[in-house]
């Protein structure tokens, strides 16, 4: 029982230190209220962004970040890695799309715009390529490139903020010298999703070492810039469900990597690399990965006389699913509803002119299916054009066609990805500072988050006093969880 009280005071003053050094921030870092605090691309980018000449040796400049790199990665560089330093407007066309599109990439921007209302995850009529554009220039840092095998950087000269991108950057060069990235960006699928992440987040716990290496002038530097960048970050008319998409391998990859971390080391991420997780739910819940718990091979939705497939069936993922069930159904109930997901599949179609959406989604018992389809229904009921069907004992189908750009609707915040972003890194902290078992820091994190309110403990990101009310609350409060989830764990 002593052990138990330590372990309550432990995870309490844990959650203050996480809370007081800004935890929003760690969630949202990707986001739109700070897209430049370390984000990077895709890894996958268009052909010829570097030069294809391998040199021979290293720039001398960059010498101890490649030492570290290799040094906290546990491999060595097989050979040199051609790099670029470009300023802002050069960086920005290698990463953004000239000219207008051409009718059948509109076309394309248009299904899936139609696709993004259907759901209720955009309205209006927002100009995509415009607002990936916008957020491409204003995340992307730094990227390496599979198909040249090269590393470019936003930044002429070699700052301590362009070294710590260098730092992100060359462990994805490594990363392909031993596992190659090429399969990165070559689907639709749930194992790209859970590769992107592991790829990601393995790369930023890299960076985030070498950051913790710095010197202190450098690195308040270091945190200054990233301050003034995310500052400066302004992008309010790009629909969230692109943040989210280019966000979840920062959001959630750095937890799924660090469970692997402090269960084996870089020996268990070496593994990860070569038997990648396969979907959103296994990076969100990497006890599943561990366990080897397989995804459920859902057929895609059937089509009947008169609608027309718009594109080829696609894995949609828990963590998308949950974005849109949670767009208008509280956390609690989205959450619940899609925590016992297996596997799904889903597709675009047209029928009379309109584009519509067919998810057919795999729950893991009768009684979970149950759930999801009262969530379902309750989602359904809020958009104009939805429908609801059992499939199965286990399958639920979800229809919903495009309201047009004249439809609107409120949308709950804090979003649901941010929320469950906010339950990953509070997870993680509690795993690795507190040093609480995965599914007590779980049960802790959901108790919290169910008590004080998922608006509440982002907003303390701000905070800088321990003792500020607020921060004594949450502290209070996981003093009067954390025995519960400690009981019902071990029982």
């Amino acid at each position: 029982m002593r052990f138990r009280d330590r372990e309550v005071v432990v995870a309490a003053m844990c959650i203050v230190a996480v809370l007081v050094t800004g935890i929003a921030s760690a969630v949202v870092r990707a986001t739109t209220s700070s897209s430049t605090a370390s984000p990077r691309a895709p890894t996958v980018s268009s052909p010829s962004t570097t030069s294809t000449t391998t040199p021979t040796t290293w720039d001398p400049r960059v010498l101890d970040i490649v030492r570290f790199v290799e040094t906290r990665r546990g491999l060595r560089f097989k050979h040199p890695v051609p790099m670029e330093f470009l300023d802002d407007t050069t960086f920005d066309k290698k990463v953004t799309v000239s000219g207008s599109p051409s009718v059948g990439q509109q076309n394309e921007l248009n299904d899936t715009l139609a696709t993004l209302r259907a759901v209720g995850l955009a309205e209006g009529s927002p100009d995509l390529q415009a607002a990936d554009n916008k957020l491409a220039s204003q995340a992307i840092l730094g990227l390496y490139s599979p198909h040249d095998k090269g590393v470019l950087v936003r930044g002429s000269n070699l700052t301590v903020d362009v070294r710590v991108v260098l730092a992100h950057e060359l462990t994805h060069a490594l990363q392909d010298q031993y596992f190659s990235l090429d399969r990165l960006g070559q689907s639709d699928s749930g194992e790209d999703t859970g590769y992107r992440a592991l790829v990601e987040a393995d790369a930023v716990r890299v960076e985030n070492s070498y950051v913790d290496s710095l010197p202190s002038d450098d690195a308040k530097a270091f945190e200054a810039t990233r301050a003034k960048q995310a500052k400066d970050a302004d992008v309010p008319d790009v629909p969230e469900a692109l943040v989210d998409d280019l966000s979840f391998p920062y959001v959630f990859g750095p937890a799924f990597v660090a469970y692997l971390d402090e269960h084996g080391g870089n020996d268990a991420i070496n593994a990860a690399f070569k038997k990648p997780p396969q979907s959103e739910a296994q990076i969100v819940d990497p006890q599943s990965y561990v366990a080897g718990v397989t995804v459920t091979k859902v057929p895609a939705p059937a089509l009947t006389s008169g609608q027309k497939l718009v594109d080829k069936a696609h894995d949609v993922g828990q963590v998308s699913m949950l974005e849109v069930l949670g767009d208008r159904l509280p956390f609690d109930q989205a959450w619940g509803a899609l925590k016992p997901w297996t596997g799904d599949q889903g597709l675009t179609y047209r029928e009379n002119g309109t584009v519509c959406f067919a998810g057919d989604t795999a729950l893991k018992d009768a009684g979970s299916a149950d759930a999801f389809e009262t969530a379902a229904k309750a989602w359904a009921a809020t958009m104009p054009a939805a429908s609801v069907a059992r499939l199965s004992p286990t399958v639920v189908d979800l229809r919903s066609c495009d309201p047009g750009a004249d439809y609107k609707h409120a949308v709950l915040q804090p979003s649901a990805f941010k929320t469950l972003g906010l339950r990953s890194q509070l997870i993680a902290d509690l795993e690795q500072q507190a040093k609480l078992r995965y599914a007590v820091a779980a049960c802790t994190s959901d108790a919290l988050i169910a008590r004080v309110g998922a608006a509440q403990l982002l907003a303390l990101d701000d905070v800088t006093d321990q003792n500020d009310p607020r921060i004594r609350q949450v502290q209070q409060v996981t003093r009067e969880v954390l025995p519960a989830c400690l009981h019902s764990t071990t029982t």
